[in-house]
């Protein structure tokens, strides 16, 4: 089978860089480091949303939060670049960032409540059943949250002819 030959092609091809990365990212230090990174990138947020971006809509703070827990002080300086209100010009660059912060905390929550549902509470055995579960949901879910403000700004537009 000529996928099957590549896919162990791959596989020894990454076995140096696997080799080095899994005793880094096993360690229980770094995991507590990346979390208290991950808490004090929330925290910053909440506190940015409370004192200086109200404006916010409550969608775009659930979206900020999941994208701050799913990368850290990463999804942060997104935020910080794309995410707050009073960015007085607001270029095609930003509206991207904040479009893929749409999908990336929908395409991730549905990946999470995919694999807790499918392979947690329903304890499905198949690989590709859970695989394929997690992936539909991520996949709706991202659809969701990304497709619903571009709607908006379309039926903004339409209306005010903005």
């Amino acid at each position: 089978m000529p996928l099957q030959g590549l896919l162990t092609q791959i596989e020894h091809a990454l076995a140096p860089v696997r080799h080095i990365m899994k005793p880094i990212l096993s360690d229980p230090l770094v995991m507590g480091v990346w979390a208290l990174f991950v808490l004090a990138s929330v925290g910053t947020l909440w506190w940015d949303i409370r004192e200086r971006n109200q404006a916010l809509p409550s969608l775009m703070k659930g979206v900020w939060t999941l994208v701050i827990l799913y990368s850290g002080p990463f999804g942060l300086a997104v935020y910080w670049y794309s995410g707050r209100t009073q960015i007085s010009n607001d270029s095609v660059w930003r509206r991207g960032f904040r479009s893929t912060a749409h999908c990336y905390s929908g395409c991730g929550a549905g990946e999470v409540l995919g694999f807790a549902l499918l392979a947690g509470l329903l304890a499905l055995q198949s690989t590709l059943l859970v695989a394929a579960g997690t992936f539909a949901l991520a996949y709706l879910f991202g659809y969701a949250l990304t497709v619903g403000p571009l709607i908006e700004d379309v039926l903004t537009v339409w209306h005010y002819g903005v």
